[in-house]
């Protein structure tokens, strides 16, 4: 298996604005692996710097892709414990990361696996190219423009149109550390958003001290926890019709 391992950062396109160079260089350190590779993007919108980045790795061809944001705390062992959990759930999309409520009550089940219905906060996961060319071809053909061209709105439309799931660990192994501050221009707009922890951090973090090569990843996988929270700070059905563009024929025209 060819896994293509990328750190995606963003470049601060506004004064201000946090520069995350050295937490990077730290992340890479902390991955401890050769194939990480960081990607920088200076287009200065979430969106633009995944397709640019989807761009780039299409001369790799890779067949399955890593990608983590610039402002995360990875656990120990993570790029093995990826690698052990993709030969396990082969193709599904796997988030690393996740704040749903969720994750406590598989955890209290002696389950690793949450099935969440919107994907929101795509601060590490890992997915096939091949489905990641699907998805950035459909987002591309389906989507339009607007002021935050945020990346995890785009890409839960893309499963959620698609009934698809995405599998998400639990515990997660990284953590949001960046989670009151943001590199963009545009963020969602609710007052004070930067300051929420419940939407902004992991609800379980496996933390420092233990070992994710340990845990049993099979444990959960055929029964996981659903999670149908939407974490959107509007409904995400509005939302989504919202950002769809007009000729899509996911579009419902309101009469």
């Amino acid at each position: 298996m060819k896994l293509a391992i990328k750190i995606l950062h963003y470049l601060p396109k506004q004064n201000g604005k946090p520069d995350r160079s050295n937490w990077v260089k730290a992340i890479k350190f902390i991955l401890n692996d050769p194939r990480v590779t960081v990607y920088v993007d200076d287009s200065g919108t979430p969106y633009d710097g995944l397709n640019n980045l989807y761009n780039e790795l299409e001369k790799e061809n890779p067949d399955q892709v890593l990608i983590l944001h610039h402002d995360i705390l990875p656990c120990f062992n993570l790029v093995p414990t990826v690698e052990k959990i993709i030969n396990i759930v082969g193709d599904k999309p796997v988030t690393f990361y996740s704040n749903s409520k969720s994750t406590n009550q598989a955890i209290s089940q002696n389950n690793h696996w949450l099935k969440v219905k919107i994907w929101y906060y795509s601060q590490a996961y890992t997915m096939s190219f091949s489905m990641m060319k699907n998805m950035i071809g459909w987002i591309n053909q389906n989507v339009g423009r607007d002021d935050r061209m945020s990346d995890d709105e785009r890409m839960a439309m893309y499963f959620y149109f698609h009934k698809q799931y995405v599998y998400a660990t639990a515990p997660s192994l990284v953590e949001h550390i960046g989670w009151n501050t943001t590199t963009v221009n545009y963020d969602r707009p609710l007052d004070g958003y930067l300051d929420n922890k419940e939407h902004r951090m992991s609800s379980k973090f496996i933390g420092i001290d233990f070992d994710p090569l340990q845990i049993d990843w099979k444990l959960g996988l055929d029964n996981p926890v659903i999670s149908n929270d939407d974490w959107a700070l509007e409904n995400s059905d509005d939302l989504f019709q919202k950002l769809l563009k007009t000729d899509s024929k996911y579009k419902i025209n309101s009469t």
